[in-house]
């Protein structure tokens, strides 16, 4: 079995989530402007949940 691991950087106003390999490649990267900025303007933080689960989603282990 492979082994991979996804790191998960948040910004002020974007986020990165990126697949490594077991060899510390990346495989792939998602990004989406969504950060912490958008969470303290907006009260909550179901926005930036939803655009990390969206991501980790579509790490799709090529």
């Amino acid at each position: 079995m492979k082994e991979y691991t996804i790191t998960i950087d948040g910004g002020t106003s974007k986020t990165k989530v990126c697949l490594w390999n077991g060899e510390g490649q990346i495989v792939n990267v998602q990004t989406r402007n969504v950060g912490a900025r958008d969470c303290a303007i907006q009260g909550n933080t179901t926005v930036w949940k939803r655009a990390i689960h969206q991501m980790v989603l579509l790490q799709s282990f090529k």
